[in-house]
């Protein structure tokens, strides 16, 4: 109908955005989200530094690997949850912020973090030929350590028919990655995949907020 048929332009015009944030990203220049066209995440979409909320969803990904991926798919998420509870870097770090502090204070207010995982994600490499997750201080490896330390939900959502990493080619404090039950996307799909994927969060959210102590009346 038409509004499926306006849901397929939107989708494909964020995933043309992604495109063109994937292309300058490789060259060392990634223009904000917002410059390209794609809309801010949800109705109520504000500026400035926002207030963690206390069940979030993380999104951790590689921009060279799944830069369009993540912004389709936290455009999804954010029309489905509010729009501080979904977390990516590139529109919720501000100018100046320490990019460790941020990721460390997210990661405690979240239940759930996402692990784009594209074609390229091992492979990825710096400008001395090492490959990221292969340094300590690589900063996904350390979003995505820090959380299965923390025992947060980590759920790897492969994308670009990619194969879910093997134990033994990730560093020894990613291995627990290797365990966890992936969720294919793909790009026919995306909607009909997404659900399943959707359906876990809802049911992690609503346990986090039920675990929350009631506040004390005054």
């Amino acid at each position: 109908g038409l509004r499926e048929a306006a849901g397929f332009h939107d989708a494909q015009k964020e995933l043309d955005a992604g495109d063109l944030v994937h292309a300058q990203h490789c060259r060392g220049s990634a223009p904000p989200r917002s410059q390209l066209g794609v809309p801010k995440r949800g109705a109520g979409a504000q500026t400035g530094r926002r207030e963690p909320s206390m069940a979030g969803i993380f999104i951790s990904y590689r921009r060279e690997d799944t830069a369009p991926y993540a912004g389709r798919l936290i455009d999804r998420l954010a029309r489905e949850f509010s729009d501080d509870q979904v977390f990516m870097d590139i529109d919720n770090i501000e100018p100046g912020d320490d990019f460790a502090e941020v990721i460390d204070e997210r990661l405690a207010t979240c239940t759930v973090v996402i692990a784009l995982i594209g074609r390229e994600w091992l492979r990825c490499k710096d400008k001395a030929g090492q490959r990221r997750v292969d340094k300590p201080d690589d900063f996904v490896r350390m979003e995505l350590t820090r959380a299965l330390a923390r025992k947060i939900r980590v759920i790897p959502v492969l994308v670009a028919a990619a194969d879910m990493p093997a134990s033994n080619e990730l560093p020894d404090d990613l291995k627990p990655l290797s365990n966890r039950h992936a969720i294919e996307l793909s790009d026919a799909r995306f909607h009909s995949d997404v659900g399943p994927l959707i359906e876990r969060i809802h049911k992690d959210l609503a346990a986090a907020v039920t675990a929350v102590p009631a506040a004390a009346p005054n």
